[in-house]
This record gives structure tokens, sequence and C-alpha cells, in this order.
């Protein structure tokens, strides 16, 4: 690295660290108001005499309120939270990571890559009578902001309603757990701890027990007791699709390797290439 680089390395270093800190009216307030004490201090003696006193207080609680939103911010910025969701409206399923600032690493880049790759590859526990009209997949490498995403599974249906029978519940339900038992066989752990597909997965298992009529389960459970066989009932499946999905993923674990790969490599693939590797897959 010669100079000139060194030099542009320190500005973007710079640059970056004022990008981190948080645009908001916050910042403008707080110069308003300031502006109007000193303002009040300079006009108003009896308003300086009551200032003499209290001013060393006022002066380091700001300060400590401002080291403090600042520190947070900018922690939040460097060290994100991934959180991998299986987001639901209408007839679209999506599995979604939230993203943040600062171009992410090769590490969560993968990350995200198995997670999706998981979800995309349960497509080949759907039947094809059932496949979505419209299925798309992606991850993105360059973060923005918190609102948007790192990774997407999506999918719809020209007319707009999704089955609602046993066996497509029962999929939609391998297809909430299918992003973490990706990451557990593949990076060893379950990264994402994502609330909404856990939330997602209860929804719909709650669904299926109700459609699965040989299932002990209380639509409306009215005491303790009825809401422990629910759990229990609802533990017992979440155990079942764990184990479908390993023994699925661990048979197709060269095929899933490829996908991950093909996913950070291309960044999206489109139906017809998410079914080149679902028609591949051994169930």
């Amino acid at each position: 690295m010669n100079i000139q680089d060194l030099k542009n390395s320190r500005k973007e270093d710079i640059a970056h660290i004022f990008s981190l800190l948080p645009n908001t009216p916050i910042w403008l307030a707080s110069l308003f108001l300031c502006i109007v004490i000193m303002l009040a201090y300079q006009s108003e003696p009896e308003f300086a005499e009551v200032m003499n006193v209290w001013m060393p207080y006022i002066i380091k609680g700001c300060s400590f309120v401002s080291l403090w939103f600042v520190v947070v911010t900018l922690l939040k910025k460097l060290y994100p939270c991934y959180d991998y969701n299986q987001e639901s409206g209408g007839a679209d399923r999506m599995a979604v990571s939230v993203k943040n600032k600062r171009p992410r690493d090769e590490t969560n880049v993968r990350q995200a890559a198995v997670h999706e790759a998981g979800h995309t590859l349960s497509l080949a526990l759907l039947s094809p009578a059932s496949m979505p009209d419209i299925i798309t997949v992606h991850i993105v490498k360059t973060l923005n902001d918190l609102k948007d995403t790192i990774g997407m599974l999506s999918f719809r249906f020209s007319s707009g309603e999704a089955p609602h029978d046993l066996s497509y519940t029962f999929w939609l339900m391998c297809c909430n757990r299918a992003g973490f038992i990706s990451e557990k066989m593949v990076l060893g752990n379950e990264y994402a701890s994502s609330t909404t597909d856990m939330h997602n997965w209860e929804s719909n298992a709650r669904v299926y027990c109700l459609l699965k009529k040989d299932l002990k389960y209380f639509a409306l459970p009215s005491n303790t007791v009825e809401a422990n066989v629910n759990l229990d009932t609802i533990n017992i499946l979440l155990n079942e699709i764990d184990t479908i999905l390993m023994h699925f993923l661990k048979s197709n674990e060269e095929l899933l390797s490829e996908l991950v790969e093909d996913l950070i490599k291309h960044g999206e693939l489109d139906k017809e290439q998410i079914l080149t590797f679902v028609s591949r897959a051994v169930v």
C-alpha cells in the first residue's frame, strides 16, 4: 500500500465513522435548545443566576445522555444482529434477514446464503401440484439500513390464493424451520434465532393440528391442562419436523453446498434456476 492509498484509506475510515452517526432530528432539536438557552442566559439576569447553579448538573446530564446515545448507535451499526424471518402476507411467504450499514463480511454473507438455501431446498418437499407460480431467492452483500433485507425467499401464486390443505400446511412448517436446520447442519449452530420464523412456524403448526384430526389438540383450551396438552403436541411436532429436515438436508448435503455457493456467487436465483436444484434433491 503506497502513501496515497493510505491517505485514501484513512479518508474512507473517517467518512465511514461519520456515516455511522444517526441522521435524526434529535440533533437539530438539541442544537436549537442550546441556542435558546444561550440567548436567555445572556439577556435575562435572573435566568443567568438560576443557570449558574444548575448548569454543571445540566452539562453532566446532557453529556451522559449524548455519549450513551452515540455509543449505543455505533454498537448497533458496527455489530448488527442478523435476523432471518419467515414473513407471510396473503399468498406470499418470504424468508427474510434484516440488514445494517457497512458491507457485510464473507462469514455473514455465507450465513445468510446457508439459511436461504435451506428454505429454498425445502421446496423439494412440496408436491409439484402445489408449487408456487413465482419463486425467487436472493441475498444482499452490501448493507444499507435496518429496514431492508439481506436475504429473502419469496413465492406466490398467480391466483392470489395459496393452498390451505394439510400437505401444504405441513410443507410451510418445514419451510419455516429449514433455514435453522440448514445452519445447524452446515455451520454447527442456529445463528439466526429469528422470533418471526418461530412465530410463523407456531401459527402454521396450530393450523396443522386443527386440520389433522388424529392429533390431540384443543382449538380453544379452557384450562392449564388443555394448554399443556397443546404445548406437548406442538413440541412433538417440532421435533418431528426437525428430524425430517435434518435427514433431508444431510441426504442432499452436496446439493445444498452447491446452492449456497451459487447464491454467494450470483446473489439471486429465479424460479428456473431454483427448480434445477429442487429437481435434483433426494426426497
